[in-house]
């Protein structure tokens, strides 16, 4: 490996500070989830928070390694960004992120990343940067409070495009000490049993499969393979051994009867709530339904109203809705510190912790706040991220990207009340 790869030795501490925020599982319980749990879509922001976590352990940035280029010059697009809306008003303040520039990573449409993949998308960016932009980000020249001669609408589309750079460099720096971790992960890639299922006249297909186009035979075996590849002790090759011989005695579709339970099994496993709340209580009345939280009283209106809001606003569906009850004392509380990666103390956990410089006004905490209560009630995150041996990359995806637990993208879905329903509505 270069020198690139000596990063972030003994991370595993940091591994329960993320912006989705969950405990990292011990990987002998989990099959070995991988350790970083920032999702896809994260904001520069918050890779720039994580990354200061542990300055010592980055590395040395180094001129000729695109990585550490991106690294550097991204964290200096943010803190030009800073600068700039330090003079502002809050009306006027430039955003990277909000709801209508949302950005998110389906299943159909992986994000795949590596150095050499980093050094293409950079290769295209570097010619469309502004003379002024390329001055200050990558060579260096003393930022000012305005972006130049540049209108607020044009920096902020680079910005974004610089940005994006530096949350793949950032993820691949904080992923790269794990690769084991992330290899051992591509057990999680659920693609196989998501696409088979959906597939439509699948069981005449697999009973005629010698039938089929060769483009259809290649697509359904890759899927087929990474339904057995769920398994809990399969392998890649027992898979294929085993594909091989089921296509040979034109027994596809008992192939994939037999392994359909262990893509089922890791696909529920992305939805499901785990170590449900025993304070919840669920009231039934008529075809209304709701669900009350007890919550620690922040003694501050401000932070109040931001819980209540957001929260409330968020977790609701049809007939259904989630209630906070502020007590002076209850197990579930919100805690602000400065500059930390907001994160909840594990699925089910009690402490939801925020950035206390990040003002409650923007989109980004309010959408972080939503989804970091999904892991107070239980639900985890719903994307699947893996190292590619074959192709030396990393490979990610959110199943859903109009999920709010799956994605920056997403919002609460009918599917989440009724898992809601499940786990507490029928205690």
């Amino acid at each position: 490996m270069t020198k690139a790869v000596t990063v972030l030795a003994g991370f595993l501490a940091l591994a329960t500070l993320s912006a989705c925020a969950v405990e990292a599982p011990s990987p002998a319980k989990t099959g070995a989830l991988p350790p970083v749990h920032l999702p896809p879509d994260a904001s520069g922001s918050a890779y720039r928070a994580l990354l200061a976590e542990t300055p010592s352990q980055i590395g040395p940035l180094e001129a000729t390694d695109v990585v550490s280029q991106l690294r550097e010059a991204g964290a200096r697009n943010l803190d030009w960004l800073d600068k700039i809306n330090a003079t502002r008003s809050p009306d006027r303040k430039l955003r990277l992120t909000g709801p209508d520039n949302r950005v998110g990573y389906p299943i159909s449409a992986p994000k795949t990343y590596s150095p050499g993949i980093l050094e293409t998308e950079f290769a295209k960016l570097r010619p469309e940067l502004p003379p002024q932009v390329w001055d200050v980000v990558f060579a260096r020249t003393r930022p000012t409070s305005t972006p130049l001669e540049i209108d607020d609408a044009s920096f902020v589309l680079i910005s974004r495009r610089i940005d994006r750079l530096y949350q793949t460099a950032a993820r691949w720096t904080l992923t790269l000490p794990h690769r084991g971790s992330y290899i051992h992960a591509r057990k999680n890639d659920v693609r196989g049993y998501y696409f088979l299922v959906r597939e439509a006249d699948l069981e005449a297909k697999l009973d005629n499969f010698s039938a089929l186009s060769p483009d259809d035979q290649a697509r359904l075996s890759t899927w087929l393979r990474g339904l057995c590849f769920n398994g809990a002790t399969a392998t890649e090759s027992a898979c294929q051994s085993s594909l091989s011989s089921a296509l040979r005695q034109n027994a596809v579709r008992a192939y994939f009867e037999r392994h359909r339970a262990g893509g089922e099994s890791a696909f529920n496993r992305l939805y499901r709530i785990q170590n449900p709340r025993r304070e919840m209580r669920w009231t039934s009345n008529g075809p209304s339904e709701s669900a009350t939280l007890p919550f620690r009283d922040p003694q501050n209106d401000p932070i109040r109203d931001f819980l209540k809001l957001n929260i409330e606003d968020e977790w609701k569906w049809g007939d259904w809705k989630l209630q906070l009850e502020f007590l002076a004392s209850a197990p579930v509380r919100v805690e602000f510190e400065p500059g930390v990666v907001p994160h909840v103390n594990g699925l089910g956990g009690n402490t939801i912790t925020m950035d206390a410089n990040a003002p409650i006004e923007e989109y980004e905490v309010q959408w972080t706040i939503r989804h970091e209560f999904g892991h107070v009630l239980g639900f985890p995150d719903c994307y699947v991220e893996f190292y590619d041996e074959e192709n030396a990359q990393m490979t990610s995806y959110q199943i859903d990207t109009a999920d709010l637990m799956c994605s920056r993208a997403g919002n609460l879905l009918e599917k989440h009340a009724q898992e809601m329903k499940r786990a507490y509505g029928t205690r």
